[in-house]
């Protein structure tokens, strides 16, 4: 049986509040460092232990504030599916990209129609074009 939801909203109070409390100490330790003039002096165990243990009391209370998990299913049509049949699912297949724009060239250079090497030549031009403007 777990513990009460009410219990694990008390822990994530009390963790939060222990965050609280390190966080102020530590910045009430980096204005001491500041003022003493020494920066090699280490954070004191006192915070890391507080900040520890609000944490693990955070992580615990939202653990236990939180319903019971539910069981993770796959959908009835790839009950009967193997594993290596997941990765050529249909629905992430596109067929929308750019690579239909470089379909006219079996080997880079070299076109295959006349469109293609319209194409080609109007980007090329379009090119020269803008060059000839900056130059202006």
């Amino acid at each position: 049986m777990s513990p009460s939801r009410s219990a694990g909203k008390l822990l994530c109070a009390i963790g939060c509040l222990l965050l609280a409390h390190a966080a102020f100490a530590m910045i009430q330790f980096r204005h001491y460092v500041r003022a003493a003039g020494d920066e090699t002096i280490p954070t004191p165990k006192d915070i890391i232990i507080e900040t520890l243990l609000a944490l693990l009391l955070c992580t615990v209370g939202a653990s236990w504030w939180a319903n019971r998990f539910k069981p993770i299913l796959a959908a009835p049509t790839y009950w009967n599916r193997r594993y290596d049949e997941f990765g050529s699912l249909d629905d992430f297949q596109t067929f929308n990209h750019r690579g239909r724009a470089f379909a006219a060239w079996k080997v880079w250079g070299q076109q295959d129609d006349d469109a293609a090497t319209t194409t080609r030549s109007a980007a090329v031009s379009e090119q020269r074009m803008g060059d000839e403007r900056k130059e202006d």
